[in-house]
């Protein structure tokens, strides 16, 4: 299997977008190739070539989609708005739209090339698995620099009371989505009681401008001669997910409370989807002890 480097990501990125033409990757070298030719000639050569991560239009409507709606400039979400709502000709439009404001036409291509890359760490680690070799969690890469780019963090302060009980509704909804009533309210309600305590730290995750995109709130238990820091929730927009919001409000909160003297860091997120989890390993996170729950057939 090839090693992913940054040279052969950039070349599966580009393919992807050419919605003309369909390549194919060579599993030994990373090379790749045509795959639409009419006479099967690179097929002929015994090549093992493996499909493209897939990405239609739809996908980047959606992602344009995302990014529009944390652009804070009136103007500038405005302009965007009305490229998507365009109908035919909407890619161009969105085109011109950004050209208009430099800024965030920058930010934009950050988003888009964070977003892509993750959808080829993706692909990558499947078809790594499907060869035979053990699926990794996500890679370690030093994304901070490029999410720091297009976003913001910062502890939450007490005028953003109404934010903070936005966000926490949201959060329980998508929780319900996936787990029982029950099991959501025991969790969120001892996260309401200690929300706005002393010993409590929310961080917030923000687009360019202001726009809010992501939550993580910890609960800081203190004894005699010791004390402890537990991440209870992490949760980001669906718009926004798998570009390393998460993992980066997992730091921010871990250097807050260390700062304060905290030793011991306990992430404690009883909702967050496994691949977080892997995520969390692969930067030196130790996983311990077991959470399941049965259900009856």
């Amino acid at each position: 299997m090839f090693e992913l480097n940054d040279e052969i990501k950039a070349a599966i990125i580009f393919a992807m977008e050419n919605q003309k033409a369909r390549y194919g990757v060579d599993k030994g070298s990373g090379l790749l190739y045509p795959m639409d030719d009419p006479d099967n000639a690179v097929l002929e050569t015994g090549r093992d070539l493996v499909d493209l991560p897939s990405w239609a239009s739809e996908d980047g409507f959606k992602l344009m989609e995302s990014f529009a709606r944390g652009v804070a400039n009136p103007e500038a979400h405005a302009a965007l708005s009305a490229a998507l709502n365009r109908g035919r000709g909407v890619f161009r439009a969105y085109k011109d739209a950004l050209a208009l404001f430099p800024d965030v036409e920058k930010r934009w291509h950050a988003h888009k090339d964070a977003a892509m890359k993750r959808r080829v760490d993706e692909w990558y680690r499947d078809v790594a698995a499907l060869d035979g070799l053990e699926r990794l969690g996500p890679e370690p890469e030093d994304t901070d620099d490029l999410v720091d780019e297009v976003f913001g963090f910062r502890e939450a302060g007490p005028g953003d009371a109404d934010l903070l009980g936005v966000f926490m509704d949201k959060a329980r909804a998508s929780a319900l989505d996936t787990f029982p009533e029950t099991l959501v309210s025991l969790e969120f309600e001892s996260l309401e009681r200690a929300l706005y305590g002393n010993d409590t730290v929310v961080y917030l995750a923000e687009a360019s401008g202001g726009a809010p995109v992501g939550i993580a709130v910890a609960m800081i238990v203190r004894a005699a001669d010791s004390a402890l820091a537990r991440l209870a929730l992490v949760f980001v927009d669906e718009g926004h997910r798998r570009l390393g919001i998460g993992r980066r409000l997992v730091d921010m909160v871990g250097r807050l409370v260390g700062r304060e003297g905290i030793r011991r860091y306990l992430v404690d997120l009883p909702f967050a989807p496994e691949w977080f989890g892997a995520s969390l390993s692969s930067v030196g996170y130790r996983r311990f002890g077991v959470r399941a729950m049965a259900t009856p057939d």
